[in-house]
């Protein structure tokens, strides 16, 4: 099974997330604290990140991460403007979700990942 972590502070979006994801098959974690990160990285192995465009600081030190470790980064963001600051993610995902459009993300990322 596929493994993503979920890295936002919206906590009720992303419980929701989380049961939807599960409901697709996949293992989730999240966090919303950036201090939690590496011990949840140090017992979690994910696929995939998503994370929240708030979170954007985190983001750029997830991405050595993730570039090392080969794991793409979906960022969601609710504003377009800031769309081409995040070019080095491998997805973005606008707010509001669509779920059809972001179960096709997630499954291209992580196909292309497992490549």
């Amino acid at each position: 099974m596929e493994r993503i972590l979920l890295i936002n502070n919206d906590f009720d979006t992303i419980h929701l997330l989380k049961q939807w994801l599960e409901l697709k098959g996949y293992i989730v974690e999240f966090t919303g604290n950036y201090e939690h990160i590496p011990a949840l990285l140090k017992r979690f192995s994910p696929d995939l990140f998503i994370i929240g465009s708030q979170q954007r600081d985190i983001a750029k030190g997830l991405h050595d991460y993730a570039v090392s470790m080969a794991v793409p980064v979906l960022m969601m963001t609710g504003y377009t403007a800031w769309k081409d600051n995040y070019i080095q993610d491998d997805d973005v995902m606008e707010k509001p979700l669509n779920l059809e459009v972001l179960a096709k993300k997630i499954k291209g990322l992580i196909k292309k990942e497992g490549n």
